[in-house]
């Protein structure tokens, strides 16, 4: 097992392939790149990529072809393996109206649409005085424009349907083994598929 430092006193709060790289992200103000540099005796290292761009928020990285976005405490950036830059000029205001109140960093939430090339964002405004994210910032990477939408998700993911049975459930259906009278091979399930 190898250890290897950043040589940082940031907490590591995102990472994100990035072609041959990881794109480490710290908190407050630095992006990093983790190579693979073939040294037996230093297999990998850090290289900094950008010392004023930190990343806040560990569920805000959306991995682009060009880069890592992620949500940092000056901004929406992305980060490549040779610099990290702001995405939301258009914006400048709009990301500092996020609240890190409340683990506001933490429950900030970010998905990818691939359908409509368009990346989403819940959050906690600052204007708020709830607890649960309330507001969805979208931003449209294809075009580069931005909209906020008034709409509570705490998170965003990929939805499994269940169909079928599982042993958690199958007891609402068949209470007791004499009831349930079916095959084993009589049914199919579409469960993890």
């Amino acid at each position: 097992m190898v250890f290897v430092s950043a040589a940082l006193s940031q907490a590591i709060t995102t990472v994100s392939p990035n072609a041959d790289a990881l794109i480490v992200g710290f908190n407050p103000g630095t992006q990093t790149r983790f190579l693979y540099t073939g040294n037996d005796l230093a297999p990998f290292s850090f290289f900094i990529v950008n010392s004023e761009l930190g990343s806040s928020s560990t569920f805000s990285t959306i991995n682009m072809d060009e880069g890592v976005i992620t949500r940092g405490p000056r901004g929406f950036i992305i980060s490549s393996q040779t610099g990290a830059k702001r995405i939301d000029l258009d914006i400048l205001e709009q990301p500092f109206d996020i609240s890190n109140t409340n683990n506001g960093s933490e429950r900030f939430c970010a998905q990818r649409d691939f359908i409509n090339e368009w990346v989403y964002f819940t959050y906690l405004s600052n204007t708020s005085n709830g607890v649960f994210p309330n507001q969805t910032l979208q931003y449209n990477y294809r075009d580069d424009s931005w909209a906020v939408f008034n709409e509570s998700y705490t998170t965003y993911g990929a939805f499994r349907t269940q169909s079928g049975f599982i042993w958690a459930t199958v007891g609402n259906t068949y209470p007791t083994g004499k009831i349930w009278t079916d095959a084993w091979e009589s049914g199919s399930s579409a469960l993890l598929d």
